[in-house]
């Protein structure tokens, strides 16, 4: 491989000129080719000659280059990549915020090839700069990283640079927590109509905020007790059908009237400003130490509620309509020490344990055999059932119990524990 500048001699002044812009030869497999690089700084030159090169080499051995996808415009790309989505069946909302990440954060580039993990990180540091978000920043990192995963799996290029680009660090928001039985009665007892039953359905169905302005009553089996989030409205694009409470059903039926069966449910959803305003006049703080409130929380409410009423974690998951148990447990279920409290409370006690296990916990024993009035050593005895042993334990002072030993009762041993009757001692066989 050789760089060089052309010269030539000027017709008119006979004296010899030498061109700005580099060129480069190189021969392969007995050929030779020059190709003008169209650059004037020579580091870039080498480094384009060496593309070349390695472009042609790879070409003879019969490796793909992608040259095709390289020489393309990077919005022609672009736009083939946000038709895929929308025949995946993506959103709306979701090809428009993915089509105008990788538009910013590709701004200024006609190539692919161009998009360097370098010139990545310093689009996405600019824009962090001038107050973007880390959430926000790793949406477009997630975008430009789908693009380019997108290509690879269609074999036009080789490889994501995205990989090489590390992800902005994140504040984690307040946590979100859930209304207690008490907060969710008064929210809806004092808010108005409309909206108390707009609380009150999202509480107990879990639908999330475009799942309730989509329904409409077509859509609700007042019969059935059943409502059906469609399709076009779920996260998930899955249809569901969901289970009403009678209350809600019957609350639902009082509303609806004599509405037909195409007007919405809700004609509209309450605002958050709104939100907060119910709160505050049902006397609810939406910010504690225990997490935030806002309209998502209702159906963390729903969750947690399912959760309180014993419903199994696979329920719950089904009903919440999450793809993990991991999301329903550890994302939305907000459970406390009462809580745990009643679950230990509904498993009651063993039957005949109230006869076997000491009110005041473990019975602690003196170990006989040792020298002076107060023991040495104590040990803790375990007491459980043991069927076919009916003598009861020998009273203090005792030939059984010489040294007035007071134990309620002896039924098993723990560790190096033994019972009395199988302890050998000189102070008891003496």
């Amino acid at each position: 491989m050789r760089l060089y500048k052309p010269t030539w001699t000027d017709k008119r002044t006979g004296e010899r000129r030498e061109a700005h812009k580099w060129w480069v030869e190189y021969w392969v497999d007995g050929r030779r080719f020059r190709i003008a690089l169209k650059v004037r700084d020579g580091r870039a030159a080498e480094l384009r000659a060496a593309g070349l090169v390695r472009a042609a080499e790879l070409r003879l051995a019969g490796v793909e280059t992608h040259d095709e996808t390289a020489a393309a415009e990077l919005a022609s790309l672009v736009a083939d990549f946000t038709a895929e989505l929308r025949r995946r069946g993506r959103t709306a909302g979701h090809v428009k915020n993915t089509r105008a990440y990788l538009d910013r954060l590709f701004e200024g580039a006609r190539h692919v090839g161009e998009l360097t993990p370098e010139r990545l990180r310093r689009a996405l540091a600019s824009r962090t700069e001038r107050g973007l978000s880390g959430t926000t920043a790793n949406l477009y990192r997630a975008a430009a990283s789908t693009f380019f995963g997108w290509l690879v799996r269609e074999g036009r290029w080789v490889e994501n640079p995205v990989a090489a680009v590390g992800h902005a660090r994140q504040v984690e928001p307040p946590r979100r927590r859930a209304l207690t039985e008490r907060e969710l009665e008064h929210l809806v007892a004092t808010a108005p109509p409309r909206r108390a039953l707009c609380y009150l359905v999202a509480a107990s169905t879990g639908l999330r905020r475009g799942e309730l302005a989509a329904l409409r009553w077509a859509e609700v089996d007042l019969e059935a007790a059943t409502l059906t989030a469609r399709a076009g409205s779920t996260k998930n694009r899955r249809e569901a059908v969901l289970p009403l409470a009678p209350g809600l059903a019957l609350a639902l039926a009082e509303s609806r009237g004599a509405a037909p069966e195409v007007e919405r449910v809700f004609a509209a959803l309450p605002t958050l400003r709104a939100f907060y305003r119910d709160l505050e006049v049902a006397g609810i703080e939406h910010e504690t130490p225990e997490g935030r409130l806002d309209f998502h929380a209702l159906r963390v409410t729903f969750a947690t509620r399912l959760a309180r009423s014993g419903a199994p974690l696979t329920l719950t998951q089904r009903l919440m309509r999450h793809s993990t148990p991991t999301l329903t447990a550890n994302t939305y279920t907000r459970l406390e020490l009462h809580d745990e409290r009643a679950a230990v409370a509904r498993l009651g006690v063993a039957a005949g344990a109230t006869q076997v296990v000491p009110a005041a916990g473990p019975v602690l024993c003196a170990v006989p055999g040792r020298s002076g009035d107060t023991p040495t050593e104590e040990y803790a005895l375990t007491r459980t059932d043991r069927p076919g042993e009916t003598t009861p334990p020998a009273a203090p002072g005792s030939a059984g119990n010489p040294r007035g030993v007071r134990v309620p009762g002896w039924w098993a041993r723990q560790g190096s524990n033994l019972r009395p009757g199988d302890y050998e001692s000189p102070a008891l066989t003496g």
